[in-house]
């Protein structure tokens, strides 16, 4: 795979599922041949992510926060460095650090990116019940979404959770990442 992505995430005290996350994002990253960069905003944690992280990954670019960012603080802090420094991606993979990836469909994800096209990973619980994803619009008052159903050719959506997306630059670069409001 020629394209390269650029993996973002925000953190705060999950040290043991940030590890895990990011050794199982190294591993299927190198399986699958897929060029990852990977920023993390640490927002102060106080149980040695930061740490475990510069000592495990010292490739991954670490952002200290000041421990009032929360999520969305911590998601456009690490976007405004990824464009302030002109870091060369053709893909943002916006990510949650307790993600975990299961194999087959982190190689599917990475085959369905296209240059035209946000795409949203879909997640279950370990009950099989989707989780996180995108939604549907299915009323305007009051404004309402649901859950569509899976489909192996995948769905629309209106709106998506930012848990494991894939926003090609040119189309990121048209839109607000994370609103300050």
């Amino acid at each position: 795979m020629t394209d390269k992505f650029l993996f973002l995430a925000t953190v705060f005290n999950r040290r043991d599922a940030t590890i895990a996350c990011l050794r199982q994002l190294k591993l299927l990253s190198m399986e699958f041949s897929v060029k990852a960069q990977i920023v993390i905003v640490d927002d102060n944690s106080t149980d040695g992510t930061l740490l475990a992280i510069r000592e495990e990954f010292p490739e991954v670019v670490v952002i200290e926060g000041p421990g009032e960012l929360y999520w969305a603080g911590g998601m456009r802090l690490g976007y405004a460095k990824i464009e302030n420094e002109n870091y060369q991606y053709d893909y943002l993979i916006a990510f949650n650090d307790d993600t975990v990836f299961d194999r087959f469909n982190f190689k599917s994800f990475f085959q369905e990116i296209t240059p035209t096209e946000i795409l949203v990973g879909a997640f279950k619980s370990q009950g099989g019940e989707l989780t996180y994803g995108g939604r549907k619009q299915c009323g305007f008052w009051p404004l309402n979404f649901a859950r569509p159903e899976l489909s192996s050719l995948g769905n629309e959506v209106d709106v998506a959770n930012f848990n494991f997306i894939s926003i090609p630059r040119h189309i990121l670069a048209e839109l607000t990442l994370i609103d300050d409001h």
